[in-house]
């Protein structure tokens, strides 16, 4: 598994385990731009090609870098909500878009 995969599994869990409210703090998760450490004990080696493992969540680079970040959660009464933030090709926020909706029975 990627660091980086295991950084935002962290986030994931730390959010839900204080409640699952302010879904910003995921968004902001999908922010980070730290390298993650080559090597993960508790993850074990990877045959996956060093480049892609070791990137940074969010990649900022004005050719290829993320351009937006996308939190889609639903609560077991099917009530949910879709937010994205939106980034140029500085790495800036360019928007954001939040729409709540409720999921048929």
């Amino acid at each position: 598994m990627w660091a980086k995969t295991v950084r935002l599994k962290s986030i994931l869990s730390h959010w839900v385990d204080a409640g699952a409210r302010h879904p910003e703090y995921l968004l902001d998760g999908l922010r980070e731009e730290g390298r993650p450490r080559s090597f993960d004990p508790e993850v074990g080696p990877s045959d996956v090609p060093q480049e892609p493992r070791l990137s940074p969540i969010f990649i900022n680079n004005p050719v290829y870098g993320t351009r937006c970040s996308t939190v889609v959660a639903i609560d077991d009464g099917g009530r949910g909500f879709i937010l994205e933030r939106r980034f140029d090709e500085n790495g800036d926020r360019r928007g954001e878009t939040a729409m709540p909706f409720s999921w048929p029975r």
